[in-house]
């Protein structure tokens, strides 16, 4: 009886989207599992008709070789970082369903703004040799690009300009902290 028990756990912890028995604490696991399958879901509804690892007859031989597809979500930045998340390959990497629904794709615009005025005012205080300063710089072209001037609206940008130029390569400078943010009308 034993014996058929551990074989059956073995078999419903050996699919694709699960770590060996072994790996993680079964709670984890199936968690882990569940948030797999949520991003799958996820990828889904948001670009309707589409699955991340491809059409139905290739899709487990793609999550076994963690060969995704995410182009459908290259529009909008927090959909892409929250499904890539959850499809990760290492389970122990996913996110938990908690993390998932604190994430930044379900805030609204006046959460978003709070973030970033409070990020702003952070930065403001950080010398620019320190670590976190340098780790913002870092990180800064995947998540604005080259330039974080074109993803601003016409309007606001022409308002910052007004006041002073801003290095629009520099997350840091975009901040508000090189010059101070004394005639920003939105912080």
């Amino acid at each position: 009886m034993e014996e058929e028990e551990e074989e059956e756990e073995e078999k419903t912890c050996n699919n694709v989207a699960s770590p060996p028995p072994s790996a993680t604490s079964s709670s984890r696991r199936t968690q882990a599992v569940d948030i797999f399958s949520l991003g799958c879901v996820f990828y889904t509804v948001l670009v309707p008709g589409a699955h991340p690892f491809g059409e139905w007859f290739e899709r487990e031989r793609n999550i076994l070789g963690a060969k995704r597809d995410l182009r459908g979500l290259e529009g909008s930045p927090d959909a892409l970082q929250l499904v890539q998340a959850m499809i990760e390959a290492d389970p122990r990497r996913r996110p938990t369903a908690r993390m998932v629904l604190h994430h930044p794709f379900f805030w609204d615009d006046e959460r978003r703004l709070a973030f970033m005025v409070e990020f702003s005012d952070r930065i403001e205080q950080e010398p620019a040799e320190s670590l976190l300063a340098l780790a913002v710089e870092a990180g800064a072209g995947e998540v604005v690009g080259r330039a974080w001037d074109v993803r601003l609206d016409r309007g606001l940008l022409e308002d910052l300009n007004k006041y002073r130029k801003y290095d629009t390569a520099s997350v840091v400078s975009g901040s508000g902290r090189e010059g101070g943010r004394e005639g920003h009308t939105c912080c």
